[in-house]
Protein backbone atom coordinates (compact mmCIF):
# COMPACT_ATOMS: atom_id res chain seq x y z
CA UNK A 1 0.00 0.00 0.00
CA UNK A 2 1.01 3.61 -0.50
CA UNK A 3 0.60 6.62 -2.39
CA UNK A 4 2.19 6.92 -6.00
CA UNK A 5 2.63 10.30 -7.92
CA UNK A 6 3.33 9.79 -11.21
CA UNK A 7 3.99 11.93 -14.38
CA UNK A 8 2.93 9.19 -17.47
CA UNK A 9 2.68 10.12 -20.84
CA UNK A 10 0.94 7.68 -23.64
CA UNK A 11 0.86 5.00 -20.67
CA UNK A 12 4.45 5.26 -20.04
CA UNK A 13 6.07 6.68 -16.66
CA UNK A 14 8.41 9.31 -17.01
CA UNK A 15 8.61 9.92 -13.89
CA UNK A 16 7.15 8.33 -10.08
CA UNK A 17 7.42 8.23 -6.63
CA UNK A 18 5.81 6.15 -3.64
CA UNK A 19 5.33 7.51 -0.70
CA UNK A 20 7.84 10.65 -0.22
CA UNK A 21 6.86 14.16 -2.05
CA UNK A 22 9.13 13.22 -5.68
CA UNK A 23 8.87 15.97 -7.69
CA UNK A 24 6.71 18.81 -8.53
CA UNK A 25 5.02 18.83 -11.78
CA UNK A 26 2.14 21.21 -10.60
CA UNK A 27 3.59 24.03 -12.74
CA UNK A 28 2.82 22.06 -15.87
CA UNK A 29 -1.08 22.42 -14.64
CA UNK A 30 -3.94 24.37 -13.86
CA UNK A 31 -6.79 23.81 -11.50
CA UNK A 32 -9.20 22.91 -14.10
CA UNK A 33 -6.97 20.09 -15.02
CA UNK A 34 -8.11 18.04 -12.13
CA UNK A 35 -9.68 15.46 -13.00
CA UNK A 36 -11.15 12.15 -11.92
CA UNK A 37 -9.24 9.02 -13.61
CA UNK A 38 -9.78 4.94 -12.85
CA UNK A 39 -6.54 3.88 -11.11
CA UNK A 40 -5.12 0.63 -10.76
CA UNK A 41 -4.00 1.39 -7.29
CA UNK A 42 -7.46 1.98 -6.10
CA UNK A 43 -9.81 -1.59 -4.15
CA UNK A 44 -12.85 -0.52 -6.31
CA UNK A 45 -14.58 -3.62 -4.54
CA UNK A 46 -13.57 -1.88 -1.14
CA UNK A 47 -15.66 1.40 -1.87
CA UNK A 48 -18.34 -0.69 -3.75
CA UNK A 49 -19.06 -2.24 0.02
CA UNK A 50 -18.17 1.04 2.12
CA UNK A 51 -20.03 3.95 1.92
CA UNK A 52 -16.72 6.21 2.04
CA UNK A 53 -16.40 8.97 -1.38
CA UNK A 54 -13.88 7.72 -4.09
CA UNK A 55 -13.74 10.92 -5.17
CA UNK A 56 -10.54 12.05 -3.82
CA UNK A 57 -8.33 9.20 -4.15
CA UNK A 58 -9.08 9.38 -8.05
CA UNK A 59 -8.20 13.10 -8.44
CA UNK A 60 -5.58 13.75 -10.96
CA UNK A 61 -3.94 16.26 -13.57
CA UNK A 62 -4.56 15.04 -16.58
CA UNK A 63 -3.81 17.69 -19.77
CA UNK A 64 -2.81 16.88 -23.50
CA UNK A 65 0.64 17.23 -24.11
CA UNK A 66 -0.03 20.15 -26.69
CA UNK A 67 -1.81 21.65 -24.14
CA UNK A 68 1.59 21.23 -21.97
CA UNK A 69 4.12 21.70 -24.47
CA UNK A 70 4.60 25.63 -24.20
CA UNK A 71 4.79 25.36 -20.24
CA UNK A 72 7.57 22.93 -21.26
CA UNK A 73 9.74 25.01 -23.16
CA UNK A 74 8.92 27.83 -20.31
CA UNK A 75 10.69 25.23 -18.20
CA UNK A 76 13.49 25.18 -20.68
CA UNK A 77 12.73 21.85 -21.66
CA UNK A 78 13.43 22.59 -25.36
CA UNK A 79 14.30 20.49 -28.47
CA UNK A 80 17.61 22.12 -28.46
CA UNK A 81 18.19 21.39 -24.19
CA UNK A 82 17.18 17.73 -26.13
CA UNK A 83 19.53 17.66 -28.57
CA UNK A 84 22.56 18.83 -26.22
CA UNK A 85 21.14 15.80 -23.90
CA UNK A 86 21.00 13.61 -26.50
CA UNK A 87 24.91 14.51 -27.58
CA UNK A 88 25.99 13.95 -23.81
CA UNK A 89 24.86 10.65 -24.21
CA UNK A 90 26.15 9.93 -27.00
CA UNK A 91 29.89 11.21 -25.76
CA UNK A 92 29.35 9.35 -22.35
CA UNK A 93 28.85 6.28 -24.63
CA UNK A 94 31.51 6.61 -27.18
CA UNK A 95 33.82 7.27 -23.63
CA UNK A 96 32.71 4.11 -21.89
CA UNK A 97 33.63 2.09 -25.62
CA UNK A 98 37.24 3.47 -25.81
CA UNK A 99 37.51 2.40 -22.36
CA UNK A 100 36.32 -0.75 -22.97
CA UNK A 101 38.68 -0.92 -26.00
CA UNK A 102 35.48 -1.26 -28.56
CA UNK A 103 36.52 1.92 -30.56
CA UNK A 104 38.77 1.78 -33.79
CA UNK A 105 40.12 5.06 -33.04
CA UNK A 106 37.91 7.09 -34.46
CA UNK A 107 36.46 9.53 -32.16
CA UNK A 108 33.78 10.96 -35.17
CA UNK A 109 32.30 7.79 -36.00
CA UNK A 110 31.19 5.88 -32.86
CA UNK A 111 29.36 2.34 -34.55
CA UNK A 112 25.72 1.98 -34.39
CA UNK A 113 25.07 5.42 -32.65
CA UNK A 114 22.30 7.81 -34.45
CA UNK A 115 22.76 11.12 -34.52
CA UNK A 116 19.81 13.11 -32.84
CA UNK A 117 18.10 13.54 -36.21
CA UNK A 118 17.98 10.10 -36.91
CA UNK A 119 16.67 9.50 -32.90
CA UNK A 120 13.81 12.06 -33.73
CA UNK A 121 12.57 10.38 -36.49
CA UNK A 122 13.06 7.28 -35.05
CA UNK A 123 10.84 8.23 -32.04
CA UNK A 124 8.59 10.36 -33.84
CA UNK A 125 8.10 7.05 -36.60
CA UNK A 126 7.39 4.43 -33.99
CA UNK A 127 4.68 5.57 -30.80
CA UNK A 128 5.65 4.47 -27.15
CA UNK A 129 2.27 2.47 -27.21
CA UNK A 130 3.64 -0.17 -29.72
CA UNK A 131 6.62 -1.20 -27.78
CA UNK A 132 5.90 -3.53 -24.82
CA UNK A 133 5.97 -2.19 -21.17
CA UNK A 134 7.05 -5.71 -19.57
CA UNK A 135 9.97 -6.56 -17.62
CA UNK A 136 13.06 -8.44 -18.94
CA UNK A 137 15.30 -9.76 -16.16
CA UNK A 138 18.65 -9.08 -17.05
CA UNK A 139 19.95 -12.49 -16.58
CA UNK A 140 19.81 -15.94 -18.66
CA UNK A 141 21.41 -16.74 -22.22
CA UNK A 142 17.79 -16.02 -23.87
CA UNK A 143 17.78 -12.42 -22.96
CA UNK A 144 19.30 -11.17 -26.10
CA UNK A 145 16.31 -12.57 -28.18
CA UNK A 146 13.47 -11.38 -25.57
CA UNK A 147 14.69 -7.85 -25.83
CA UNK A 148 14.94 -7.85 -29.60
CA UNK A 149 11.45 -9.19 -29.89
CA UNK A 150 9.91 -6.07 -27.77
CA UNK A 151 9.46 -3.93 -30.99
CA UNK A 152 7.40 -5.13 -33.73
CA UNK A 153 9.17 -6.30 -36.87
CA UNK A 154 8.62 -2.89 -39.26
CA UNK A 155 10.75 -1.19 -36.20
CA UNK A 156 14.04 -3.20 -37.00
CA UNK A 157 13.66 -2.48 -40.56
CA UNK A 158 13.65 1.32 -40.41
CA UNK A 159 15.85 1.39 -37.51
CA UNK A 160 18.22 -0.51 -39.91
CA UNK A 161 17.38 1.74 -43.13
CA UNK A 162 17.88 4.70 -40.87
CA UNK A 163 21.34 3.12 -39.94
CA UNK A 164 22.38 1.78 -43.45
CA UNK A 165 21.42 6.03 -45.14
CA UNK A 166 23.61 6.71 -42.36
CA UNK A 167 26.50 5.00 -43.31
CA UNK A 168 26.03 5.68 -47.37
CA UNK A 169 24.10 2.53 -47.96
CA UNK A 170 20.34 2.09 -48.77
CA UNK A 171 18.63 -1.06 -48.28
Amino acid sequence: MGTIISLDFAGMGLDWTKNSRGSDHGPLFQTADRKRVRSDQIDYDYYADNEEDLAPNELALVRPLKDVLPRLELLGFTIERARLEYMSAVEARREEMREDGDDDGDADEAPNLMSFEEFCAFVAAHPVEHFHDTFIDHSGADREAKVRGRRRRDHDATLASLLAARNGRIL
